[in-house]
């Protein structure tokens, strides 16, 4: 908890909560500033709102937010998961008039066109570098980065691939350095920016999942019950 201590107990022994929430057990005690209240009458089920909780919002708000996406932009999205489908989500309703997809996995380039993402490129298919194939392709870079994978190597290369003096957006934290990855050390610089957006986004957002102005069912392909979490994440490394 923010002030130090733990309201969880096991044999004795503190539990401490996990990323200040612990939102994988079944009942948990939250820091008043990690819940948003949120008035779902309509909606059919209450698995809905779990998105809303962390990447989803998160994502798609700063697409729009933080990034400042200009119509006619164009855009370059490394990895096509969920957070990568967000942001491409962000992207379209800003109006970007090229949103690029970057993933080694070519069965996700047909169902991302669904949040709209324009065009694709597999880092596999091509001998060059994935930032010089992104600048040949956009004659002199891309105007805004988001790197979604939180993978190192990426992060080498997803900023060569933007002009000079445009936006970049990181996913996950890191240093910029091959081997050497510390999750608690941003990037950021005059160019590039580690954000999320506050819990006073999430009943915004709802509203706009009701009123069907962005996607959220589309984002969940399987219904696990909570006897099955290990299998759930089985099933989420596997892609």
């Amino acid at each position: 908890m923010p002030d130090g201590t733990t309201r969880f107990k096991c044999k004795g022994k503190d539990i401490f909560h996990f990323m200040g929430c612990s939102t994988f057990s079944k009942y948990t005690v939250c820091a008043e500033i990690s819940v948003a209240k949120v008035y779902c009458k309509r909606c059919c089920s209450p698995w809905k709102s779990v998105p809303f909780g962390m990447w989803y919002f998160n994502w798609i708000r700063s697409s729009l937010n933080t990034a400042g996406i200009e119509p006619g932009s164009t855009v370059a999205i490394w990895g096509l998961g969920a957070v990568g489908l967000a942001v491409a989500m962000g992207c379209q309703q800003a109006v970007a008039s090229r949103i690029i997809g970057v993933d080694i996995n070519p069965a996700k380039f047909e169902f991302a066109k669904k949040f709209g993402v324009t065009e694709f490129v597999n880092p596999k298919d091509h001998e060059k570098p994935i930032q010089t194939v992104l600048v040949d392709m956009t004659d002199g870079g891309v105007d805004y980065s988001f790197e979604c994978i939180g993978n190192v190597a990426c992060m080498l290369h997803w900023s060569l691939a933007i002009e000079v003096g445009e936006f970049l957006l990181l996913y996950w934290r890191s240093r910029f350095q091959p081997g050497n990855f510390d999750a608690t050390f941003p990037i950021i610089g005059d160019w590039s920016c580690l954000e999320g957006n506050s819990f006073r986004s999430v009943p915004r957002l709802v509203e706009d999942y009701l009123n069907k102005k962005v996607k959220v069912d589309e984002f969940v392909s399987h219904d696990v019950p909570y006897e099955e979490i290990n299998n759930a994440f089985h099933l989420m490394h596997s892609g």
